[in-house]
């Protein structure tokens, strides 16, 4: 149930054993929660107990019913304090219900949907003055407006612990270590056991590949402009990009410290030792990547498929790493890569 309580946007969920109440702060996007447990009320069976408490609440709140007395304390920033005073003829005392609704656990994402809705509400006024006497700003500022409308809705996807991942796929928590994406090209991913074992290259991808917080996500739309909400995943250690992005632009890749295993792949269109790997198009347009120097835990790196890298210097600064794949590559040269142990496919 949704209804609005003054500035709120007030959701209702009531279960066999407990009701969520949460307000919504439709000016800043905070949000506040508090269960109510049936266990609490259980003095107040004669009536009916927590579903007499519901109807008070939900009666209060829009107005429906004279006999109860909202009040909202909004003092502190971490909380919301309710107070409902309900009086009736037939009830021999007051029933005060006290309700503190705490604010949803925040991360720096959430603070930056609060400033970015502030800016999208000042362009979007900006916009309405200046409609009466020019049209040249209009397209320019529309375009940004849905630009930084498409950030908001990304980190948001990051409340409660959770990332929505690009593409529409199932969000998914904000400690997965392991992530795959798929282009469905030449191979289905509709047979995931396939790709459980075995990335898009054709080679054997290491055993924890396979543990528990893994996500494979098949991608059947259009290749993506953007992935970048992938860097928020501080604790991912294994990566598997296959061949659908169109951004050149891999540099947020660079904040994901803890990577051990590394893939940006086209997908094989016939076996991944013939030069048929290049998915219709659909190569990775990776060129630079001097990002790579951060992520000094990487073991494995594969760049298969990815036709317009020509240097990998950056990848000497790399001394933990152990194996590279360069196959279908435009690299030439590899003379700067001394790493001892370090083995090479190309």
């Amino acid at each position: 149930m949704e209804f609005k309580f003054s500035q709120y946007l007030v959701r209702f969920i009531q279960n066999s054993n407990d009701s969520i109440l949460r307000f919504e702060d439709t000016a800043t996007c905070r949000i506040y929660e508090a269960t109510l447990l049936d266990r609490a009320y259980m003095d107040y069976g004669v009536f009916g107990g927590l579903e007499f408490i519901n109807r008070i609440v939900i009666q209060g709140l829009q107005k429906k019913d004279t006999g109860v007395h909202v009040s909202l304390d909004t003092g502190a920033s971490d909380r919301i304090r309710l107070s409902l005073t309900y009086t009736h003829p037939m009830v021999p005392k007051k029933i005060v219900l006290d309700l503190d609704l705490m604010a949803v656990r925040r991360t720096s994402a959430t603070e930056d949907v609060e400033v970015l809705g502030r800016r999208v509400r000042d362009l979007e006024t900006a916009l309405q003055r200046q409609l009466a006497t020019t049209s040249a700003i209009v397209d320019p500022l529309s375009s940004r407006i849905k630009e930084l409308e498409g950030t908001i809705r990304e980190l948001e996807g990051m409340t409660g612990g959770m990332i929505m991942l690009p593409g529409g796929g199932p969000p998914c928590p904000e400690d997965t270590t392991t992530l795959e994406f798929a282009f469905n090209g030449a191979k289905s991913v509709r047979t995931l056991s396939v790709y459980t074992h075995t990335n898009p290259a054709g080679h054997k991808i290491p055993t924890q590949y396979c543990s528990q917080g893994q996500y494979i996500i098949p991608h059947d739309g259009p290749p993506l402009k953007s992935i970048k909400q992938l860097r928020y995943l501080k604790r991912c250690t294994t990566l598997c990009l296959a061949g659908f992005i169109d951004s050149g632009d891999f540099s947020f890749l660079g904040e994901m410290k803890q990577l051990q295993y590394l893939y940006i792949t086209s997908l094989a269109g016939g076996t991944a030792n013939t030069p048929d790997c290049t998915n219709n198009g659909r190569n990775p347009p990776l060129k630079d990547i001097s990002w790579i120097t951060n992520l000094k835990n990487l073991h494995h790196v594969s760049f298969f498929g990815c036709i317009s890298l020509v240097d990998i210097t950056p990848l000497k600064e790399l001394k933990t790493l152990k194996i590279l794949d360069i196959r279908f590559t435009g690299v030439k040269n590899t003379e700067c890569l001394v790493n001892p142990g370090l083995t090479i496919t190309k």
